[in-house]
């Protein structure tokens, strides 16, 4: 009996817990790939810039951050595209 109620009360102090892990992951996710698309960004390269645009996004989705990962969608948009004018010769060369 005793183990049980040790138990719960250990589950129940472990339900705030779950929920800042949950935030300190997703704060995590989106320090790296903002990170990520700095690093891109003083290589210069459109297409890793778009990808690394995207993860961006994607992690503040993950999060449930929806005004930041609009405006990180915008931002894929603009170097997606700047990547495929960049790249649209290559494909001639197939």
């Amino acid at each position: 009996m005793r183990s049980a109620l040790v138990i719960a009360a250990l589950a129940l102090s472990a339900c705030g817990t779950g929920q800042r892990y949950e935030q300190a992951l997703n704060d995590t996710r989106i320090s790296d790939a903002v990170g990520a698309y700095e690093v891109a960004r003083t290589r210069g390269d459109p297409l890793d810039l778009c990808v690394k645009a995207r993860l961006v996004a994607i992690a503040y989705e993950d999060a449930g951050r929806a005004a930041e990962r609009d405006a990180w969608r915008a931002k894929e948009t603009g170097d997606c595209r700047a990547a495929q004018a960049r790249y649209a010769g290559a494909r001639s060369l197939d």
